[in-house]
């Protein structure tokens, strides 16, 4: 399923927020704000409390969160389901004023399934009342919506979000039995049979492999030295192979120095099937958004320095072989292309 943030442009209110308040205009009552949000912080703290100094002398109350969203009408037919990470105390959650779940534990996590009361192609609304009991905690609990929220959105038959359990069952020096969990959830009326694939990758983990990979191409432009990246690469690897070529270009009639090139984000982490062919079994695609600079470049007599700013994308295939994971291909996409 896809995760897509929901945690910008929310409208927060002490008490509720009533319809005639919003029709009329009157927005005194009203903040607008991001989450994650703490509710309890800005109340007014009197020793009244029932909790006392225990909560810092933070009285409880009763919130509403509210949030206007534009559902895609390409999501008609789909799963979505909403993650509340964190919720104190208390609260109800509503879908366009149907009310969709109950919760009551402010340490634990809620996943509410709103397919059912969405309005495709048009703007629906989400809100939360909250009720910060003050008799709740031994210390400072804070209150209303404060931890992130999210929506999942995946297809008719899809794994849960979160629905994944991994369990090592028994572990020594040498081996380890590990227990994996996967529930199938079927919203549709037809049956529909699915095909689950687990794929071991190695216990070093592809995208540390990759950001490796990624400084040895500094370290090979930068030195001449190619032994590096050639032994952390397969043979076959075409962009390593024109790689190389273009290094030894430069070194053969000059040098460089200063070329430097720095990993922004991570766009995706993502085991890729093998296909017979050109992608090998246990393959991970690894995405990097790249900040560079060329440095300075020396080709005979010619001293070329270029130290402005360019962005791309390096998209690399790396593939557990043996005992350690190599590059087998890659590509890079400049500008604004990903």
């Amino acid at each position: 399923m896809k995760k897509i943030s929901l945690n910008q442009n929310w409208q927060f209110a002490k008490g509720t927020i009533t319809m005639m308040e919003l029709m009329m205009g009157d927005a005194g009552n009203i903040e607008n704000i991001d989450l994650p949000h703490d509710a309890m912080i800005y109340q007014e703290r009197t020793p009244a409390t029932a909790n006392a100094h225990q909560t810092g002398f933070y009285p409880g109350g009763e919130y509403t969160y509210k949030k206007k969203w534009e559902i895609p009408e390409a999501w008609r037919g789909c799963t979505v389901v909403l993650e509340f990470e964190g919720v104190a105390d208390t609260c109800r959650i509503y879908m366009n004023g149907d009310l969709v779940t109950e919760h009551v534990n402010p340490y634990t996590g809620i996943f509410a399934d709103v397919s059912g009361y969405l309005k495709y192609g048009q703007e629906n609304e989400l809100k939360v009342e909250v009720c910060s009991i003050e008799q709740s905690s031994r210390w400072y609990s804070g209150a209303g919506l404060y931890r992130p929220v999210y929506a999942w959105v995946g297809k008719t038959v899809h794994i849960p979000a979160q629905g994944v359990r991994v369990t090592t069952r028994e572990a020594d020096c040498k081996a380890a039995v590990v227990e994996v969990e996967v529930p199938i959830c079927n919203r549709g009326m037809v049956s529909e049979t699915v095909q689950v694939e687990i794929t071991l990758t190695g216990p070093n983990g592809a995208e540390a492999a990759a950001e490796h990979f990624h400084a040895l191409m500094g370290y090979t432009w930068n030195t001449g030295d190619v032994q590096p990246i050639q032994d952390f690469s397969d043979p076959s690897s075409q962009f390593v192979s024109s790689y190389v070529q273009d290094v030894s270009d430069l070194y053969a009639s000059g040098w460089a120095y200063g070329s430097e090139s720095q990993i922004m984000h991570v766009l995706k982490v993502e085991p890729i099937a093998a296909n017979g062919a050109d992608i090998p079994p246990n393959t991970v695609t690894v995405a990097f958004r790249l900040k560079s600079t060329d440095g300075t470049t020396c080709r005979g007599q010619k001293i070329r320095v270029k130290d402005e700013e360019y962005e791309s994308t390096l998209i690399l295939l790396m593939t557990w072989k043996g005992d350690r994971w190599i590059e087998t291909q890659a590509t890079i996409r400049t500008g604004n292309e990903q």
